[in-house]
């Protein structure tokens, strides 16, 4: 009977759960909560993006002129996208012609001139910039000591502003990649960091030792050198995925480009002696700038320490294992310091 009993009750137990419903969510609901998220989305890695950029062109100014091996090119220090939806609802956008400017740094062209995120380029020098390419395009040619004429969408009008471009050592943009591995790369022209790495370092400084290590790839001109067309079509591929790919899911037009469109720049090598080479600009960089060259050191001692399998030679193909790095890094930092040049120590190599 005892068993009956508990049969009964288990079965009344098990029918009053299935009565039970959750809340109901509508489709309307969610297609409005996803959008909602894919803003916040935008927000949270326009912001790392931003930071990482500030970090990038804070170092590029601290290039020794003579240190630099490529030719300078003109910055105002617009960075932009395509409208979107989410972009137009972030920055609260309605004109949908030329391209909506997303961040800004302080101490830029284009921050002395007073253009915002929001703020809509339609033209630079009457060249309409239909398409962020189009952008590009037009400042890469603009002549130094000139100023540019920016036509300006703001406060629902339409206006002419005068900026006079920026002369960097070296002018690159810095982009981030959707992977969890911990790895940065770089084309002739663009600094790639993984926000694997991103969540691996601790403060600027790592960052910074990360991003000095590549412009200096750039600047002494290593990667063209070393790959020459092959990596310049690579490199026109990023930049049509940054334009044609997505920030998060649904956005189109983006601060990131996912690691596959790329191609191979995550796994094509330096020799030997390029890699030392950019090590010693690297660190001069950071020592004539307002970073640390001492946390580069630190930093890839870490690097051995909590990933120890970077430390079997040949783990990162397009660097050495991070416990020779460590070494040789803390003695190249104390050549620097020493006065030692480059061209002393390349006569050894």
């Amino acid at each position: 009977m005892s068993n009956l009993f508990n049969c009964l009750l288990i079965i009344l137990l098990l029918s009053g759960c299935a009565t039970v419903r959750g809340a109901d969510v509508s489709s309307d609901e969610l297609k409005v909560y996803e959008e909602e998220l894919k803003v916040k989305s935008y927000q949270h890695k326009l912001k790392q993006v931003a930071h990482v950029n500030q970090i990038g062109y804070t170092l590029t100014r601290h290039i020794p002129k003579e240190d630099v091996k490529v030719n300078p090119r003109p910055f105002l220090g617009l960075f932009c996208l395509n409208p979107d939806p989410v972009i137009n609802r972030h920055h609260k956008v309605t004109n949908q012609e030329g391209v909506v400017v997303i961040f800004t740094l302080p101490n830029t062209p284009v921050s002395a001139a007073g253009i915002v995120p929001g703020n809509i380029i339609l033209a630079v020098n009457d060249k309409p910039t239909r398409h962020i390419n189009h952008l590009n395009d037009i400042i890469d040619k603009l002549p130094f000591g000139e100023q540019a004429k920016v036509t300006v969408f703001r406060g629902g009008t339409k206006e002419d502003v005068m900026i006079m471009p920026e002369k960097l050592p070296i002018n690159v943009r810095f982009l981030v990649i959707d992977d969890n591995m911990v790895n940065a790369a770089a084309s002739v022209d663009t600094v790639f960091l993984t926000y694997g790495l991103l969540n691996f370092v601790k403060n600027d400084d790592e960052i910074a030792s990360v991003v000095s290590h590549e412009i200096a790839h750039i600047a002494r001109g290593h990667v063209k050198r070393k790959f020459g067309s092959s990596i310049l079509r690579e490199g026109i591929a990023a930049g049509l995925g940054i334009t044609a790919g997505v920030l998060v899911p649904g956005i189109g037009g983006a601060v990131q480009v996912g690691i596959n469109q790329i191609g191979g720049l995550f796994t094509r090598g330096f020799s030997r002696n390029l890699e030392r080479e950019a090590d010693y600009f690297s660190l001069k960089i950071m020592e004539h700038g307002p970073y640390d060259p001492e946390v580069t050191v630190q930093f890839h001692e870490r690097f051995a320490v909590e990933i120890p399998h970077t430390m079997t030679k040949g783990y990162f193909k397009t660097h050495p294992s991070s416990s020779e790095r460590t070494l040789r890094l803390r003695k190249t930092l104390d050549m620097i310091r020493s006065g030692v040049s480059w061209s002393e120590i390349e006569e050894n190599l």
